[in-house]
């Protein structure tokens, strides 16, 4: 590896003994790293990219953790000609030490340049990343995130399609990949040029180092799978790990009526809710299947649509009554659920990533729907139980679910009437100016 430091990458990447228009990050006397530093003080060099240290670092990481490997994989979403230049260095890379780069950018200019300057164990595809990486195949080693153009003052587009990336491919990834993504600044002094950036003013007033990126949803979820944050600078670099350490797992009930739906609720559902463990399909149909999801007989339960029809005949809202049921005892009936779990309706479709757990804290929609026999219900079931927030409902589409909260509800409700929740939850339904509940 020191060879290829050497002779490669420190010849890779330029340095000059003073500050220029393409050499700012500043290398000082006694270490110290400051983008956009001045010639004011003694310096030991300035660097051609402020990506030195953490290209370096990830092909230093690369090596040394998959020591027996002649054959790398290295994949980049957004490729490079000029700037960092990141796929001719990955093509060095892997003529020095074997394997393929396979690349993903829009422009059709740029792939053909970059085609043009690399050798042929670089691969570099004109295409939409979202489709291009699903049709890969290969166990990946390196992943470079570095595509959608970033807006520091308002990154979510941007953070939001590298996560959707990640989302793609990170069934490809193991315990020694490395990851790097681009444009992520860990402070606003780490912007390319640092205070002398146009936008470091306005991008310190309002920055959120869980936000401050191109990689920002991507870090989250890289978090709650116990990776391992090797360095951040302008870029994040981190170690892969399989072992995951996610909070909570998502059930989704599906009836006879939302098997033309759910396939396609699942794609946006495994994109953009960020940070879940498992999916579960709480299904009437056993033999149900779709990749990476879990299906569980709704059978196992101990109640049934003919436990509903029990109480109230044969009503058009039963099957309704039944869904309700099955979200609530999930959590105990489901073999190694998590305490916490996303309930999710079948047609309801996530289109932006979004967070449900932050800070060991569960976060919760809410809808100004005001539905009175709702609440007549609720009463019927325990008259201590009342609407918390006149001007919010809690009636959504999607909800975090803790089992431990769930529980002390049942005992509440079957202590003081002496019976299962389910039966006191079918027999206390009301028939209200026309609107059963």
């Amino acid at each position: 590896m020191k060879d290829f430091i050497l002779n490669y990458y420190d010849k890779f990447f330029y340095k000059q003994i003073s500050k220029t228009s393409h050499e700012t990050l500043a290398n000082y006397a006694n270490g110290n790293l400051i983008p956009g530093g001045t010639n004011d003080e003694i310096v030991g060099c300035y660097y051609t990219h402020i990506n030195y240290h953490t290209m370096k670092r990830a092909l230093v990481e690369l090596v040394s953790n998959n020591k027996n490997n002649t054959d790398f994989i290295i994949v980049e979403t957004g490729c490079a000609a000029h700037g960092t230049k990141s796929t001719l260095l990955w093509d060095k890379f892997v003529n020095y030490f074997g394997g393929k780069v396979f690349s993903v950018d829009l422009n059709n200019n740029a792939v053909e340049e970059t085609n043009r300057l690399t050798s042929d164990k670089t691969t570099v595809t004109c295409s939409d990343s979202l489709l291009f990486l699903p049709t890969l195949i290969d166990r990946i080693d390196f992943l470079y995130l570095d595509s959608y153009d970033v807006d520091f003052l308002n990154p979510i587009l941007s953070t939001g399609h590298h996560l959707k990336e990640f989302m793609c491919i990170k069934h490809l990834l193991h315990k020694n990949s490395i990851i790097l993504i681009d444009d992520t600044p860990c402070s606003p002094e780490w912007l390319d040029n640092g205070k002398f950036n146009n936008i470091y003013k306005e991008y310190k007033k309002t920055f959120d180092n869980k936000m401050s990126g191109k990689g920002s949803l991507v870090n989250i979820e890289l978090e709650l799978l116990n990776s391992e944050k090797l360095l951040h600078q302008y870029q994040v670099l981190w170690k892969y790990n399989t072992e995951s350490k996610k909070e909570f797992d998502i059930v989704i009930p599906v009836g006879p009526n939302d098997i033309d739906i759910i396939k396609k609720q699942i794609k946006y559902t495994q994109q953009n809710v960020i940070g879940y463990r498992n999916i579960y399909l709480i299904s009437y149909d056993p033999s149900l299947q779709i990749d990476n999801c879990i299906t569980i007989d709704e059978k196992i339960f101990p109640f049934s649509i003919k436990t509903v029809e029990k109480f109230h005949n044969k009503l058009p809202r039963n099957g309704w009554y039944l869904q309700q049921l099955l979200k609530l005892y999930a959590g105990f009936i489901i073999p190694d659920i998590l305490d916490k779990y996303l309930v999710i309706d079948s047609d309801t479709f996530f289109c932006k990533p979004t967070i449900f757990i932050m800070d060991n804290k569960c976060l919760y929609n809410y809808g100004f729907e005001y539905h009175i026999p709702y609440f007549i219900h609720m009463k019927k079931l325990h008259n201590t139980l009342n609407r918390v927030d006149n001007n919010k409902s809690g009636i959504c589409h999607h909800m975090i679910f803790e089992t431990k909260y769930i529980k002390k509800l049942f005992d509440l409700v079957e202590n003081e009437n002496n019976d299962k929740f389910y039966n006191l939850f079918l027999n206390n339904v009301t028939l209200y100016n026309g609107s059963v509940v």
